[in-house]
């Protein structure tokens, strides 16, 4: 059976501590501090961590483990560090819509938004799902889910398969075995979807899904690599699927895409790095803030 949308956000109880009448609950307290080190996009180690934190090494071990599992934290593969993960971005969407990334996205999504009048939407990877970090929409049929935060299965959706078709081969290794963990007896139709995909992505820049994970919705999808070590963001440009002319208004849809995200690429990478800050508690701790997340 396929894995649904709520399967893919669901977030597990963590185990709570009842201190008095503060009802503190000490593990979340701890797992909070942990990802306020990350408020200015830095790659740290468990040691790092630890440092800021006053946490012991083992403890940070665990609870980096935990967030990494519910998405809030992604390890780099180049350095074995972690970084602010697709939750926590799509957390913080709704603070970052007057910087970074999201200005530098937002112009280019309205302009395709409204010569293609289909819905272009953007988001990180949340799991074995694709979380909404913003959208546009043309004035076409309104589709499917794309409020921000909101969830869509990766293997069954353009937006969710560009971004697995242009995955490091680590990451995406890793995912395709969670994949075949979590689709069972489903997995050999799910793997031949993702190897066209792949096939398609390499050949052509951008995927097309027809009938995705809603039957009424359509769409073409790429991914942009973000500059430094700040991971991959999604793109999608979806429609309804009971039009005339569909195929034809897709690859329309997809070539006008990848022109769109290759143009996010370039003016990222023009972007001037940000000031360095400080920040701790009286600690001076220098760290250099990536302006586009």
């Amino acid at each position: 059976m396929p894995a649904s949308p709520s399967d893919i956000s669901s977030v597990d109880n963590l185990d709570r501590s009842d201190l008095g009448s503060q009802r503190l609950v000490t593990t979340l307290a701890r797992g909070l501090d942990v990802l306020a080190v990350f408020a200015y996009g830095e790659l740290l180690g468990n040691l790092d961590i630890a440092s800021r934190t006053g946490l012991s090494k083992a403890t940070v071990s665990r609870l980096c483990a935990t967030l990494l599992a519910l998405g809030y934290l992604r390890l780099d593969e180049r350095t074995r560090k972690y970084a602010m993960g697709g939750r926590l971005l799509a957390l913080g969407a709704c603070v970052q819509h007057h910087s970074g990334l999201l200005v530098v996205a937002k112009p280019h999504m309205l302009a395709l938004a409204a010569s293609t009048g289909m819905t272009v939407g953007m988001a990180a990877r949340d799991r074995l799902g694709m979380v909404f970090l913003d959208a546009a929409r043309g004035a076409g049929p309104r589709v499917g889910t794309t409020s921000v935060g909101s969830v869509v299965p990766m293997a069954e959706t353009a937006l969710g398969l560009a971004y697995l078709s242009h995955a490091q081969p680590v990451e995406r290794i890793a995912l395709l075995q969670q994949l075949r963990s979590a689709y069972g007896v489903g997995w050999p139709a799910v793997r031949d979807r993702i190897e066209r995909a792949i096939t398609e992505y390499q050949r052509d820049g951008f995927v097309v899904r027809v009938r995705s994970c809603e039957d009424s919705v359509s769409g073409v999808g790429a991914s942009v690599l973000l500059p430094g070590a700040h991971g991959r963001i999604a793109f999608n440009c979806a429609t309804t699927s009971n039009q005339h002319g569909i195929a034809q208004q897709l690859l329309r849809a997809g070539q006008a895409l990848r022109s769109m995200v290759q143009a996010i690429e370039r003016e990222l990478s023009l972007q001037p790095p940000a000031p360095k800050r400080s920040i701790g508690g009286g600690r001076k701790a220098t760290v250099t803030v990536f302006s586009s997340v």
